[in-house]
């Protein structure tokens, strides 16, 4: 039984077989508590805000165990989930969520063998990080070649401008627009958790706008912790 605390820098450029071991256990990455609910409401309250459109086509890649997917569902969306993990997609079937599909891939050949012209938002919520520099650029290269022309990508990683894997703001918007990605409607990352003592302090806010308001002053007070962030892209 996988139990110990996951260490994010061990998965760097990984294999299927060392996420099929984080997987031994159920929810090993603690996404049905409280502090990841509130992340999932605010992304998905983001997306509402900036991406109205009915019956959207969703592609989520790094679904895990499909509890965001569960949240996504709930929109009516039409969602495509994919994770490389067996163990995760078995997990996520069970819970029968609406209009999902759930499938066992790596991200990179999934994208290059599938067709997402048909799909209007890309999700890739925390798990970009886990590609070396080659892997990344060749999977953001994939994906832009094959994404239509009104396609939204939105994606979260922590940010910090002095680390190996979470690299700063400044140079996740300039790798991205290297590889032909704009900014939409110009909106930069959007903090929705932090890590150390200020991210366990916003566990114990109770109030759903608290917390944001708490996020809100966080972004000038400590600008340079490692903090989760939120960005969406479009394809210029």
């Amino acid at each position: 039984m996988y139990t110990r605390k996951i260490d994010e820098y061990a998965l760097f450029n990984t294999n299927k077989e060392k996420f099929e071991e984080i997987y031994s256990t159920e929810d090993p990455w603690k996404l049905r508590g409280r502090q990841e609910q509130f992340r999932y409401r605010r992304t998905i309250e983001f997306i509402r805000k900036n991406i109205q459109k009915p019956n959207m086509k969703i592609l989520e890649l790094g679904c895990s165990e499909g509890h965001f997917t569960a949240h996504l569902s709930k929109q009516e969306y039409r969602i495509t989930a994919v994770d490389i993990s067996e163990k995760a997609i078995q997990r996520a079937k069970k819970k029968n969520i609406p209009n999902a599909e759930f499938i066992c891939a790596d991200m990179i050949q999934f994208i290059a063998n599938s067709e997402l012209a048909t799909y209007d938002l890309i999700i890739i919520l925390e798990c970009i990080y886990y590609l070396d520099k080659m892997r990344k650029a060749m999977f953001l290269e994939i994906l832009h070649e094959k994404i239509n022309s009104d396609a939204k990508v939105i994606i979260s990683l922590p940010v910090n401008k002095d680390n190996e894997m979470f690299i700063s703001e400044k140079r996740i918007l300039k790798k991205f627009g290297q590889l032909g990605f704009g900014l939409y409607k110009n909106y930069y990352g959007v903090i929705l958790s932090s890590k150390g003592k200020t991210g366990k302090l916003l566990e114990f806010i109770p109030f759903y706008g608290l917390k944001k308001l708490y996020l809100y002053a966080h972004k000038y007070l400590f600008p340079f912790r490692i903090n989760q962030k939120l960005f969406l892209f479009r394809k210029d």
